[in-house]
């Protein structure tokens, strides 16, 4: 089971995109991700965090980009 909270406006690089993350219940830590947006709700890269599958990335994010998806919480 999963828990979110509401997506967070970003911006990168004079871009604007949309932050959402999620993580297992009472697991936050061992095992999360989070997903950058267009405004438009286009996916622009995601980040994959799991204690037994290691990271996983999707897209190619750039520093910047990898910087937010880095942020904690979610």
């Amino acid at each position: 089971l999963y828990v979110s909270g509401a997506s967070t406006a970003v911006t990168v690089g004079e871009k604007p995109l949309e932050l959402f993350g999620a993580c297992l219940v009472r697991l936050c830590p061992q095992s999360h991700f989070r997903v950058l947006f267009t405004p438009k709700g286009e996916l622009v890269a995601m980040r994959i965090v799991d204690q037994k599958m290691g990271e996983i990335l999707l897209g190619e994010p750039d520093a910047d980009l990898l910087q937010q998806l880095s942020k904690p919480g979610i």
